[in-house]
């Protein structure tokens, strides 16, 4: 997945950034926490399956977009 689709699924996930602010936070590194675990659930990462299960993950991202 290249960053304009990462981008493109924040945006749908209702990260509440525009897609230039988001893309400039990925390049930059200054990611919140909260839009980095919604890119690993995007990406379907296996980092933090040792720490966060990764149905809770999706069961947020989920959550706050309905919110």
């Amino acid at each position: 997945m290249d960053i304009e689709e990462l981008v493109q699924r924040l945006v749908l996930l209702g990260a509440g950034f525009t897609a230039k602010t988001l893309e400039m936070q990925i390049f930059s590194g200054t990611l919140s926490l909260p839009l980095f675990l919604r890119c690993l659930v995007i990406l379907r990462s296996p980092s933090l399956d040792f720490c966060i299960d990764y149905k809770d993950l999706v069961s947020a991202a989920r959550s706050l977009k309905a919110s």
